[in-house]
C-alpha cells in the first residue's frame, strides 16, 4: 500500500539548528521580560495607586507615587559585559534629560534587569565614581532590591515562573489557580506590548484594573436569607444591635435564630454583613470571611478589594478592620459558628476590633469555651408566646383554644419550625381540631411524627446512658427544681450517678437543660417529647418511684415555702401515684379552683366517680368537685345537674351524713339559682337549716350560698343584705375594721394578723367573698360599690385566691370606667389583672381579660394598642360559641365607635366612703333582731340567721 504523505513523521533534525537557537533565545527573552511585567503586577497589589507600563519608552516602566523607574530586561547566556548595555546607558542618557525637562516633579531612576551577573570589566565601570547615581544594574546575586514593586532578577524561565506562582497563591480571593493566572497574565502583558490591545493603547496597566485583571472575587457571595413571609415576632424578641460589641445566640434548629437576625437587619440603620460558615473548614474562616468584608466595605468603595495586602486570613481582615471608617460599627452575623474552632473564631473577633459580631449557633460541646474565649455569656431566644402560636394554627384553619396553645408552647417550646409543622400536621391529619391533637401528642398517642423529634431524636440518641437516665427523669417535670431538689429525685434514678454535677455541665452546652438564678434547672421544653420516649427503657416501677419521688417533693416545696406555681404539677401527680382520694379531697376545697386550670384532672375525677370498686364516699366527692367545677364555669356552658343527680343517688342509697347532705344541699341551692326560682331555693335553704344550727361556721357557710343563689335568682336586695351581714361578721371575727385597709397594701394587711394567718386564712377568702357579693348587688342594683369591690380584690389576694382576685379587680376596672376613669382602670389592669393571668395561667379567661383591656386602652386614646390586643384573640374566636363570637365583634367596633367619638366616657363622680357600706349609712350594718330575716324564712331574724 503507497505511504500515505499525511501520515509522515516530519524530520527529527532541523534544517538549521543555529536559527532555532536563535528563535528560542529571542522568545526566550521576550518570555522573560513578559514575566518580569507580571511580577511587577502581582506586587503592584500592595501599593494604593499606582502603574505598570509595557515596551513604550522601556520595556518595562514603573510608575508609583511621584517616581518613575525605567527598567530593561537582559536575559544573556554569559556574564554581563559593557557592550550588552551600552545602548541601554545612551537611551537612559535621552530619558534623563527629557524628564528633567518635562517632568521636573518626577524621581527618575533606571534599572538593568539580567538573568546573569555582571562580568569583570562591567563591575569594575559600576564600581567607578563616574558610574551613574541613578542607574542599577540587578543580577540574580544582587542584595540590594531595586523597589518593592519590582521582582528581582531571575536566573531562568522556570525560576520567574515558580516566582510568580507563589506571590499569585497568596493573593486574596482568587477564582484562577496561580499557575492560570500567571500564564494569563503574561499573556495581557503580550497582548498589551503588541499596540492591539484596545484596553490600553497606552501599554499601561493601572492599579485600580487589578481586580479584574486577576480575576479576583470581589462580590458578595453571601445575603441575608429571605424573610419568611409569615414572620413573627418571638415572645421578649431582643433587638439585633445592643452595646455589646460581641454575642453569642443559642438555640436548636428551628428555633428561628437566621428569620429573627435577619428581619432585625432589615430594619438597622448599621451595616451589616451574613456569612453561614456551612461546611467550612475552620481554618479558612478567615479568608472566607474576608471576602465577604471587602465586597462589602471595600470593593463596593471603588478602592477594590486588591488594595488588600497579598495575604490571606486575619492579615487581610487587619487591613478591612483598619480601612472601616462608618458612623456606626458594622454587624457581622455569623451563623453555625458549632462547626468552628473556638480559637480561630476569637482570634478573628479579636483582629476586627471595629466590627460588631452576632454569633448564631446550635447548642455544642464547645459552648462554654467559646464563652470563656470571648467574655461572653449565651442568650436564648425565647419562641413565640401562646396567643402567636393560636394565631399559626388558625392560619392553617385549625380551632384552638387557650388552654390548648398554651399547652402545645410548652410541648414545643414555642420555637417556630416546630410549631408551624404542629399546625400543618393538625390540620392535615386531625381535620382541624387542635384539642384531639395536642392531647394526643402530649399522651405520646400520635401516629405521625412532629419536626422537633425528627430534628432531635439523633441529639438525644447521641447521649451516654447517664445522660440519657437524667433526661428520661426530667421530662417527667414540667418546672424548674432547685439544686437540693434534684439531688433528691435523681436519687431515686435506677442506677447512681458518677460525676452529677460534670453530666449536668455536658447537657447544659449541649442545650438540654435551663438553669436559672437560683441555681435551679429544668429540661428544655421542646426536647421533653423526644427526652420522654427514653422512658420506656424504664420498668413500671422505675417510674413510679420517679413520680412519687417527685410528688413529695413538691408538696413539702407547697408545705414549707408557699410555692403556689407547684400546686398544678403536684394535683397531676396524685392520680398516677394512687392518691386519687387526696385529689378528691382538695377538689372539694375553693382553692383548689382559685390557683391554675385543673381542666386537665377532669378525667381523673370522672374516672373516680365510675370505679364501682373506690368508696361511695369518694366516689361521691369526686362527683361534688365536678358539681362545683360546673357551677364556677361560664353561665352559657355550665350543666352541673347530671353530678347533682348522681349525688342525690348515692346519698340515698349510702349511709352518709350530715357533711355529705349540707353539701349536696348547697349544689342544689346554685342549681335553683341557676334556674331562677326562688321559691324551691327557700325551700332547699329550709332543708339545710338543721344541719348547720349548732355550727357558726357551716352557718355563714351556708347563708353566703343561699345569698349567692338569691343574686342567681335576681333577688339582688335580698342578696345585698345578707351579704352585709356577712362580710360584718367576717370583719368582728377577724378583728378587723374597714378603715384599716383603706390604703394598705398586702404586706401591710399581713402584718395585721402576725401569726395568726395560716388560722385565719379561710375566713379571709370569706370575708373577699361576702364584700364581692355586696358589690355584685349594687351594681345591679345601679349604685356603686364604693370601697366593698376594691377591698374584696385585697383580700382575695391576701388569701391567696388568685382567681377570685384577678376577676375581682376586673370588676373595679369597670367601676373606674363607669366613674369616667380610664387611667385608673387601665393601672388596674395593668397592675392587678394582667399579673395575675400571667404568672398563674388562667387560659380560659384570656378572652374576656384581654379584651376588656382593649377596651380600656382605647378609652386611654390607645387605639393603636387596643386594636393589637384584639388582633391576638382573633385566633381563638373561631372556637368560641357564637354568643362570644358576638361579643368579640362589639369589642373591636366599640374601640372603632370610641375612637370615633360615637362612645365617650361617662362624666360621673363617685364619693367613696371609707367604709364598705351602702351609701346611707357610715357605720357597720346591724340587722335587728326582731325583724324578719333577709334570708326569706319567715322568721326574726334572731331566730333565723342570727346564730
Amino acid at each position: 500500500m503507497p505511504e500515505n504523505n499525511n501520515d509522515r513523521e516530519l524530520d527529527s533534525e532541523v534544517m538549521s539548528p543555529l536559527q532555532v537557537v536563535r528563535i528560542e533565545s529571542v522568545h526566550r527573552g521576550f518570555l522573560y521580560q513578559h514575566l518580569y511585567a507580571v511580577g511587577c503586577l502581582l506586587k503592584l497589589v500592595s501599593q494604593s495607586t499606582g502603574f505598570i507600563v509595557v515596551e513604550r519608552d522601556e520595556d518595562v516602566e514603573l510608575l508609583i507615587d511621584n517616581e518613575i523607574i525605567f527598567i530593561q530586561v537582559k536575559t544573556r547566556a554569559g556574564p554581563l559585559v559593557p557592550s550588552d548595555i551600552k545602548s541601554a546607558l545612551l537611551r537612559f542618557d535621552e530619558l534623563r534629560l527629557h524628564y528633567a525637562k518635562a517632568h521636573s516633579d518626577k524621581s527618575v531612576k533606571f534599572a538593568v534587569i539580567a538573568n546573569v551577573e555582571t562580568g569583570p570589566k562591567l563591575s569594575k565601570d559600576i564600581a567607578d565614581d563616574k558610574w551613574p547615581s541613578d542607574v542599577h544594574i540587578i543580577s540574580p546575586d544582587s542584595e540590594v532590591a531595586l523597589h518593592k514593586v519590582a521582582p528581582p532578577a531571575w536566573r531562568s524561565i522556570n525560576e520567574a515562573i515558580i516566582w510568580c506562582m507563589e506571590i499569585a497563591k497568596s493573593l486574596p480571593f482568587p477564582t484562577l489557580s496561580p499557575e492560570t493566572l500567571v500564564w494569563k497574565l503574561a499573556a495581557r502583558v503580550q497582548y498589551a506590548s503588541s499596540g492591539e490591545d484596545t484596553q490600553r493603547q497606552d501599554h499601561k496597566f493601572s492599579r485600580s484594573d487589578l481586580p479584574n485583571l486577576f480575576e479576583q472575587l470581589v462580590e458578595q457571595l453571601q445575603s441575608f436569607p429571605d424573610i419568611p413571609s409569615d414572620y413573627r415576632v418571638l415572645s421578649d424578641e431582643p433587638s439585633l444591635i445592643t452595646s455589646d460589641r460581641v454575642r453569642l445566640i443559642i438555640g436548636f434548629s428551628g428555633a428561628g435564630k437566621t428569620s429573627w437576625a435577619a428581619c432585625h437587619a432589615r430594619h438597622s440603620s448599621a451595616s451589616t454583613v451574613y456569612f453561614d460558615v456551612g461546611d467550612l473548614p475552620s481554618g479558612a474562616l478567615a479568608t472566607s470571611l474576608s471576602r465577604e468584608l471587602a465586597a462589602r466595605f471595600v470593593y463596593g468603595s471603588g478602592r477594590g478589594a486588591a488594595q488588600l495586602p497579598a495575604s490571606t486570613g486575619l492579615e487581610v481582615l487587619q487591613a478591612l478592620n483598619n480601612q472601616l471608617n462608618l458612623m456606626k460599627s458594622p454587624v457581622v452575623v455569623i451563623d453555625n459558628v458549632q462547626r468552628i474552632d473556638p480559637e480561630d473564631l476569637r482570634r478573628i473577633v479579636m483582629t476586627c476590633s471595629n466590627i460588631c459580631f452576632v454569633l448564631l449557633a446550635q447548642p455544642w460541646e464547645n459552648q462554654g469555651r467559646l464563652e470563656a474565649l470571648l467574655e461572653v455569656n449565651a442568650e436564648h431566644l425565647r419562641g413565640w408566646d401562646s396567643h402567636t402560636v393560636a394565631a399559626v394554627f388558625s392560619d392553617e384553619g385549625a380551632h384552638i383554644s387557650p388552654q390548648i396553645a398554651k399547652l402545645c408552647t410548652s410541648l414545643t417550646g414555642g420555637l417556630p419550625l416546630y410549631v408551624k409543622s404542629a399546625a400543618s400536621l393538625c390540620a392535615k391529619q386531625y381535620g382541624g381540631d387542635a384539642e384531639a391533637f395536642i392531647n394526643e401528642v402530649d399522651s405520646g398517642e400520635h401516629k405521625v411524627d412532629l419536626a422537633q423529634e425528627a430534628i432531635l431524636r439523633h441529639i438525644v440518641a447521641s447521649l451516654s446512658e447517664e445522660e440519657a437516665q437524667i433526661i428520661a427523669a426530667l421530662s417527667l417535670v414540667t418546672l424548674h427544681l432547685s439544686s437540693a431538689e434534684i439531688n433528691t429525685y435523681f436519687a431515686a434514678l435506677p442506677v447512681t450517678l458518677d460525676g452529677q454535677g460534670a453530666l449536668l455541665r455536658s447537657l447544659q452546652r449541649k442545650g438540654f437543660l435551663q438553669f436559672y438564678a437560683n441555681g435551679g434547672l429544668k429540661l428544655h421544653d421542646a426536647l421533653r417529647l423526644s427526652a420522654n420516649e427514653l422512658l420506656g427503657d424504664f420498668s413500671g416501677d422505675q417510674v413510679l418511684a420517679l413520680q412519687v419521688c417527685l410528688r413529695d417533693i413538691l408538696f413539702i416545696a407547697l408545705l414549707e415555702k408557699r410555692e403556689l406555681t407547684r400546686l398544678g404539677a403536684w394535683l397531676r401527680l396524685l392520680g398516677p401515684t394512687g392518691k386519687v382520694e387526696i385529689l378528691v379531697d382538695f377538689a372539694t376545697t375553693e382553692s383548689f379552683h382559685e390557683l391554675g386550670d385543673p381542666s386537665d384532672l377532669k378525667a381523673v375525677l370522672i374516672s373516680t366517680c365510675a370505679d364501682e370498686s373506690i368508696t361511695p364516699s369518694l366516689r361521691f366527692w369526686a362527683l361534688d368537685a365536678l358539681a362545683y367545677w360546673e357551677l364556677q364555669d361560664d353561665a352559657y356552658t355550665r350543666n352541673p345537674l347530671p353530678y347533682i343527680e348522681r349525688m342525690e343517688d348515692l346519698l340515698s342509697a349510702e349511709n352518709f351524713g350530715d357533711k355529705e347532705q349540707l353539701a349536696l344541699i348547697m349544689k342544689q341551692m346554685n342549681l335553683a339559682g341557676i334556674d331562677k326560682d326562688s321559691k324551691r331555693l327557700n325551700a332547699v335553704f329550709q332543708r339545710a337549716r338543721p344541719l348547720f344550727v349548732n355550727d357558726a361556721v357551716l352557718s355563714r357557710i351556708a347563708r353566703y350560698n343561699y345569698a349567692m343563689s338569691l343574686y342567681s335568682c335576681e333577688k339582688y336586695l335580698d342578696s345585698h343584705l345578707l351579704a352585709e351581714a356577712l362580710y360584718t361578721e367576717y370583719y368582728d371575727l377577724l378583728d378587723l375594721s374597714p378603715a384599716q385597709v383603706i390604703g394598705a397594701n398586702r404586706q401591710e394587711l399581713m402584718r395585721l394578723f402576725e401569726n395568726k394567718y395560716d388560722e385565719h386564712q379561710d375566713n379571709i377568702k370569706r370575708l373577699a367573698d361576702s364584700l364581692n357579693l355586696a358589690a355584685l348587688c349594687m351594681r345591679k342594683m345601679g349604685r356603686h360599690p364604693q370601697m366593698a369591690a376594691i377591698h374584696a380584690a385585697k383580700f382575695y389576694q391576701l388569701s391567696g385566691s388568685h382567681r377570685s382576685e384577678m376577676r375581682a379587680a376586673q370588676d373595679v376596672a369597670d367601676d373606674f370606667i363607669d366613674c369616667g376613669d380610664a387611667l385608673a382602670a387601665r393601672q388596674t389592669m395593668e397592675q392587678h389583672v394582667l399579673p395575675v393571668l400571667r404568672n398563674f395561667g388562667f387560659e380560659a379567661s384570656t378572652m374576656d381579660v384581654y379584651g376588656q383591656y382593649a377596651v380600656i386602652l382605647a378609652y386611654c386614646g390607645k387605639y393603636a394598642s387596643g386594636r393589637s390586643e384584639m388582633a391576638k384573640l382573633q385566633a381563638y374566636v373561631a372556637e368560641l360559641p357564637s354568643k362570644y363570637q358576638d361579643g368579640f365583634a362589639n369589642q373591636c367596633n366599640m374601640i372603632d365607635q370610641i375612637e370615633a367619638g360615637l362612645i365617650k366616657l361617662p362624666s360621673r363622680e363617685v364619693n367613696m366612703l371609707p367604709l364598705c357600706v351602702p351609701q346611707s349609712s357610715q357605720r357597720k350594718v346591724k340587722i335587728g333582731r326582731n325583724v324578719p330575716c333577709p334570708c326569706g324564712s319567715g322568721k326574726k331574724y334572731k331566730k333565723c340567721c342570727l346564730i
